[in-house]
């Protein structure tokens, strides 16, 4: 679904309080703030400014802030035009996480939701994919430094530069700033967007907090020569990843993610996640709910084993949580929160974690220990670490842009009172992705910029087919899901299959698909998957890594619905080629007399109404038509080449109606239409095939070959019942009859390609209907001729 202007709207009140119009704010209040969740954050702001035309490439802005959200704020608005001024106090961009050892991922806090263990973040502007912070951080200030002096769109970059005020200026702001001690005349923006994200982290009076992403904050692994307390405080994300990393040998976030999740398989875990999350109110202590769901998950698959198999034994902990409620439902990322209630669970038997509360006041250091200070007292033990993770201090980093953070945060929590999904990490919506990329061309050359538009093309008609490792489910990624190809039929579309053997029985449906496609859909297997390639007889493309689809993913189709898809297209393509027939009063078989095929339209269209109108039916009545089976019935393969023929039996079909009183698609053993004649009712099949289990069919002239009584073939001109063989007698219920008065197996109406059949269709309506009739006269004389008592 595409984006209306309401959600332009939305967007726009999450960032901006009513009172100070073009002062924005990008994520300050949010509950999850991740790196990648700001710049998706400031993407659909720049998006939604654009939108409802509240900036022009006239438009001056200032950007405050050079971290994620500031440089990709900053990025796409100079991409649509706008002159941008980036205020960084710091020396460098991405300063917080410039030199930082730890992992960052884009979406593993989003885990167990799908994508979530992606390694990529795939952004229209600097995107990158895991690795540590420094390293991403210096990649992203590379690209960022290419954007500063592209063209006429450029992005002016104030390092080393703090804002110290902004002050309204009629409907303009004004910024003030200070670069070292000199401060610095004040510059008059159109619109100020404030970018400070994580900003310092809450100090304690006699404790240096090392914030999160500094490399020294990150928890020494070193081995130590005697058993060292450690004092954790904060059940947040950074809280909870560092009480990881204090018990855990040679703790490694996203290695021991991976390491932690591959030891389940399936699904179980995160369905058990959800069901807890579910039952669990907002801001609830989880705990209880992950007793009765996840901790049986985790024993069954040997979790608890491999996390006390990693833990150290040279340290133990008291981790501090507000109210001793360790994970409270919100607080922290869910992956982040089931890691460390199975670290608790790892470590009860050798009590190496304790949970505390208390309000942290101080810190004191005495004789090479630390001392906790709270409401008056002391913690009765001394520390050899203490790690503070009480997460931004976020009015001493908003203090310079007062009175309008507090009216800027008053207004967020009324907003949240209304729509609690606002603290929720956004989504990059695809409209935003395209809109943002094809703005960013204008910092490329002309070569470059005809590589890009081809590549939004391709991911126009790309559909990438795949196993979610978060969610242990296919899914697919597209403007289009496969099963909906068929609604643009002049698209060529790649379908890009990550792998065949977790595709299970969809993959012969895709097989299907292709050969149903005419051409318009085009198969790619990934390089490394090329040994499941199972058909060699079906073309098919290689490619080494797959497109980055900017589309919403979609559940892989279902089996039963996927196959009615295709089978509809079929009969679409068939109800062509009965137009065709109609229209020109000619098939495949030869000329059709104009009152025969006036009589055909009508039928049809009731015809038509019903197959659509059932899977079930349509599904058993393409099958039968394309080929006879005796023992399983098979789909129609989606190939082509019989399609005539296939009409032609349709078309055999809607004349031989004129001489019935009843004639109708339907499902039955073997047969798939039925009809009412005179007095009789019996089974048909119509069908183009030429050949049954590899005989052909002018070899089955015993009438007990067929369980119908009128056949309807437009594959074949020589099946001839020899004169006096009746077949054997049928019971009402089935067997050979012996006393009842019944009807045997006689042989069946036969209406086939012959010379006999040609030529009666080149006759007016009556001599064709008197000639359906005769046949069906002399099947019940051969019915009424083997009556016995």
């Amino acid at each position: 679904m595409g984006l209306a202007a309401k959600d332009f709207q939305k967007w726009i009140a999450v960032c901006e309080c009513p009172k100070h119009r073009d002062l924005f704010f990008i994520g300050p209040i949010s509950k999850r703030i991740t790196f990648y969740s700001q710049q998706v954050r400031a993407m659909c702001l720049a998006h939604a400014l654009k939108q409802l035309n509240r900036i022009t490439p006239d438009s001056r802005i200032a950007v405050i802030g050079g971290g994620a959200a500031g440089t990709t704020a900053s990025a796409a608005l100079a991409s649509f035009g706008c002159r941008v001024v980036l205020y960084e106090r710091s020396e460098f961009i991405i300063s917080p996480q410039i030199s930082s050892t730890r992992l960052l991922h884009p979406n593993i806090y989003d885990w167990p939701h799908q994508g979530a263990l992606s390694d990529k973040a795939n952004l229209p502007l600097m995107p990158w994919s895991k690795d540590t912070a420094g390293k991403i951080a210096q990649e992203i200030g590379t690209e960022f430094s290419k954007i500063e002096g592209t063209g006429d769109f450029k992005v002016l970059v104030k390092k080393s530069h703090a804002v110290k005020s902004i002050v309204p200026k009629g409907t303009r702001w004004t910024v003030n700033a200070v670069a070292g001690n000199a401060d610095l005349p004040g510059q008059d923006f159109d619109i100020v967007i404030l970018a400070v994200g994580f900003g310092e982290e809450k100090k304690v009076i006699g404790h240096d907090v090392k914030g999160y992403w500094q490399r020294d904050g990150v928890p020494s692994g070193a081995a130590q020569s005697h058993t060292a307390l450690y004092f954790v405080s904060g059940r947040g994300d950074g809280g909870l990843t560092d009480l990881l990393a204090v018990l855990i040998r040679n703790f490694d976030h996203v290695s021991f993610t991976t390491k932690f999740l591959r030891n389940i398989k399936g699904s179980a875990l995160s369905e058990a996640v959800f069901k807890a999350e579910s039952e669990t109110p907002a801001e609830g202590d989880i705990s209880p709910a992950y007793d009765r769901y996840v901790r049986p998950i985790l024993d069954s698959n040997g979790v608890i084993d491999f996390i006390r198999d990693n833990l150290r034994g040279d340290r133990k902990v008291i981790f501090n949580a507000q109210g001793g409620v360790v994970l409270k439902k919100g607080a922290a990322a869910i992956l982040n929160q089931v890691m460390a209630y199975a670290l608790q669970q790892a470590c009860a038997e050798g009590k190496l974690v304790d949970v505390s509360n208390v309000d942290v006041a101080s810190v004191e250091e005495r004789a090479g220990k630390k001392y906790i200070k709270y409401g008056g007292s002391e913690y009765d033990k001394g520390f050899d670490v203490v790690i503070i993770r009480h997460g931004p201090d976020r009015d001493k980093n908003y203090e310079f842009c007062n009175p309008y953070y507090g009216d800027f945060k008053t207004h967020y929590e009324e907003l949240r009172k209304i729509e609690p999904s606002i603290d929720q990490p956004p989504a990059l919506h695809c409209e935003t992705w395209l809109a943002l990329h094809a703005a960013a061309d204008v910092f490329f050359d002309d070569a470059n910029k005809r590589i890009r538009a081809d590549h939004r093309n391709r991911l126009d008609n790309t559909i990438i087919l795949g196993f979610d490792s978060a969610r242990e489910k296919l899914f697919q990624w597209g403007r289009k899901g496969i099963e909906e190809i068929f609604s643009e039929p002049q698209t060529i579309f790649t379908l890009q299959l990550m792998g065949v053997n977790v595709l299970g029985d969809l993959f012969e449906q895709i097989i299907r698909l292709f050969r149903a496609s005419q051409g318009k859909l085009q198969l790619s297997i990934l390089s490394t998957a090329q040994a499941e390639w199972p058909r060699p007889d079906i073309p098919r493309g290689v490619f080494t890594t797959p497109v980055e689809s900017p589309y919403t993913s979609l559940p892989a189709p279902n089996l039963a619905t996927f196959s009615a898809a295709i089978d509809m297209h079929l009969l679409n393509l068939i109800d062509l080629k009965i137009a065709n027939i109609i229209a020109t009063n000619r098939c495949d078989i030869g000329d059709i007399d104009p009152t025969i095929t006036a009589t055909m339209k009508g039928i049809w269209d009731q015809w038509l109404a019903a197959l659509k109108a059932s899977n079930d039916l349509r599904t058993h009545f393409l099958a039968t038509l394309w080929q006879i089976e005796k023992v399983a019935l098979k789909p129609w393969d989606g190939d082509q080449g019989c399609l005539s023929k296939l009409a032609c039996a349709v078309a055999l079909a809607l004349a031989a109606k004129s001489g019935l009183q009843e004639l109708n698609p339907k499902v039955a053993e073997m047969c798939n239409m039925v009809f009412k004649s005179k007095s009789n009712d019996g089974d048909v099949i119509a069908s183009a095939c030429s050949s049954i289990s590899n005989r052909r069919i002018g070899d089955y002239i015993n009438p007990s070959d067929w369980d119908a009584d009128c056949l309807i073939l437009s594959g074949t001109q020589d099946l001839m019942f020899p004169e006096g063989n009746e077949g054997v007698l049928i019971t009402e219920i089935g067997g050979n009859a012996s006393s009842l008065t019944v009807s045997s197996r006689v042989a069946p109406v036969v209406i086939q390609d012959d010379r006999y059949w040609r030529e009666n269709l080149k006759k007016n309506i009556n001599d064709w209907k008197a000639a359906v009739e005769l046949e069906f006269d002399k099947w019940r004389n051969r019915q009424d001729s083997q009556l016995v008592t």
